[in-house]
């Protein structure tokens, strides 16, 4: 439950595709799940995984994650595709792939009086180190893994003592990350990086750094509505 001791505005973050961005970790998962499978197999699934990561397949892919597990098929098992995502999520929490936040959060999250909340559906497994890597240490004053999102996030919702406080929620999958905010009324960044479409967002962007100034903007008003 998210414990709100003012009234300050609330930002909710995604992990993955928003504040952590780079591709390395969707591909470390797909190097685990080759491990698994025929080189000839693993060929035909790392030219799609790759020509989806650079826009050439528009958006039949919520985002990368699913783009493997939707490629792999039946050819790996569930828990063995569980195995290798965790196995990835190591490698992040190591430091040995090339992440990094995007350009300017780190400024805004350092110059607002605002609750950041990062919810992501990503195990607890080294968060706190990968917040380091990317320089943002100390600029979430909640952080909620297993989320499991979006059903997790409407029962955060639900719980939390909201009342009157402006909330964004940014993400880059809208099902998960905005569909129940803006249900609840609330304001909606989404990083739509393969142009899906989806929802119907307060904000949309490719990028979540085309996003920054809308959210500065956002903040200075919702605080102005608070004093």
């Amino acid at each position: 439950m998210l414990l709100l001791v003012d009234a300050a505005p609330i930002l909710l973050f995604d992990f993955d595709g928003t504040t952590c961005l780079g591709d390395d970790p969707v591909l470390a998962y797909a190097h685990e799940v080759e491990k698994l499978l025929p080189a000839d197999e693993f060929g035909v699934i790392e030219t799609e995984l790759n020509a989806f990561l650079r826009g050439d397949r528009g958006s039949v892919f919520l985002d990368g994650y699913a783009a493997v597990a939707q490629l792999v098929g039946d050819r790996c098992s569930l828990d063995d595709l569980a195995g290798c995502y965790l196995r990835s999520r190591e490698q992040l929490a190591d430091g040995v792939l090339d992440v990094h936040a995007p350009a300017g959060l780190a400024d805004l999250l350092a110059g607002t009086d605002a609750t950041a909340v990062l919810v992501t559906n990503a195990p607890d497994i080294g968060i706190d180190s990968v917040l380091g890597q990317l320089g943002l240490a100390q600029a979430f004053d909640h952080v909620v893994t297993d989320a499991a999102k979006p059903a997790g996030m409407r029962k955060m919702l639900s719980a939390a003592d909201i009342g009157e406080r402006s909330v964004a929620a940014i993400g880059d999958i809208w099902i998960n990350d905005l569909a129940v905010p803006h249900e609840f009324g609330y304001s909606t960044a989404y990083i739509d990086r393969f142009g899906r479409g989806d929802g119907d967002p307060t904000w949309r962007a490719v990028t979540p750094e085309a996003l920054i100034d809308e959210l500065a903007t956002w903040l200075e008003v919702s605080t102005g509505e608070q004093t």
